[in-house]
C-alpha cells in the first residue's frame, strides 16, 4: 500500500525495487494524481493486480485511515506479508496510510504472521535517470537509491 501524489518518482521506485515481493498493489491517491498510475505501472513492468483508493481532497482527508483499512482488509487477510510505503503524496495521504497500517498491524496474515513491513523510499537521487513516455509523465525522474527503514 502506498500513497501517490502528483510526482510519480517515489511510487515508481517502490514498485521497481519491490515488485518481485509483491502480489498486489494498493494505491491511495486523488483522481488527478491517479491518472498517472497506469503509466507508472507500465514503466515499472508491473503485471500483478492493483487497486486504487481515491480520496476526494488529498490535502484535508487525514481521517481516511479507517476507511482505507476496511478496503484493503480482505486482501490483507489473504496476504503472506503486507508492505506499506509511507512516502509520497500529500501529508494527509501519508497520515491516512500510516493510520491504515497501524490498524493492519493487529491482523493475522494467511501465514499466521503479523507480517507488516514498512519501508520508506526517497532521499538520494544517485540512481539512473528514467525517462517516462508521453502523457503526464513526459519528464525526467531520477530513480534513487532506496533504503529500507524498519
Amino acid at each position: 500500500m502506498s500513497p501517490l501524489g502528483l510526482s510519480p518518482g517515489l511510487l515508481y521506485s517502490v514498485i521497481s525495487h519491490l515488485k518481485i515481493e509483491l502480489s498486489k498493489i494498493w494505491v491511495v491517491t486523488s483522481s488527478a494524481a491517479g491518472r498517472t498510475l497506469d503509466e507508472i505501472l507500465g514503466e515499472t513492468g508491473w503485471e500483478g493486480e492493483h487497486d486504487c483508493y481515491l480520496v476526494e481532497d488529498p490535502f484535508t482527508r487525514f481521517n481516511e485511515g479507517k476507511l482505507i483499512y476496511y478496503c484493503v482488509l480482505p486482501d490483507a487477510l489473504e496476504a503472506s506479508r503486507i508492505v506499506v510505503n509511507i512516502t509520497g503524496g500529500s501529508t494527509a495521504l501519508q497520515f491516512a496510510v500510516q493510520d491504515a497500517a497501524r490498524r493492519l498491524r493487529g491482523i493475522e496474515c494467511s501465514t499466521g504472521d503479523h507480517g507488516l513491513g514498512r519501508p520508506a523510499f526517497g532521499g538520494r537521487t544517485a540512481g539512473r535517470p528514467v525517462l517516462f513516455g508521453g502523457g503526464h509523465l513526459a519528464k525526467r525522474v531520477m530513480m534513487g537509491q532506496t533504503e529500507r527503514m524498519q
